[in-house]
């Protein structure tokens, strides 16, 4: 797996330890936050960032994701928040991490 840093392609996992970004959706159901265990662990803590998708049966309008468990070399917990109250709607929520090149 390669990826494009600083001008040159450069092995994205140079340690050898899984993958250095790895990706998905999760379902998550407002205020009860769901845990991403990796499959196969990154080889040093990665960054990740996540985004709420509105377009599942919640009817959300708008909202943030955020992370409850901060993310580790085997996984994170991420639940998120649509501000405007009332009942729970659940949403997918798009995730992505990575331990590859510069931040």
């Amino acid at each position: 797996f390669r990826c494009y840093v600083g001008g040159a392609w450069r092995d994205c996992d140079t340690a050898g330890g899984g993958t250095g970004l790895k990706s998905g959706v999760v379902s998550v159901t407002e205020g009860t936050p769901a845990t991403v265990a990796f499959t196969a662990a990154f080889s040093a803590t990665p960054n990740c960032t996540c985004a709420v998708d509105l377009s599942g049966a919640g009817a959300g309008a708008r909202g943030e994701c955020f992370f409850t468990v901060a993310p580790s070399t085997t996984g994170f917990t991420v639940d998120w928040d649509d501000s405007a109250g009332g009942a729970a709607k659940t949403e997918n929520v798009q995730w992505m991490c990575a331990n590859a090149g510069n931040p």
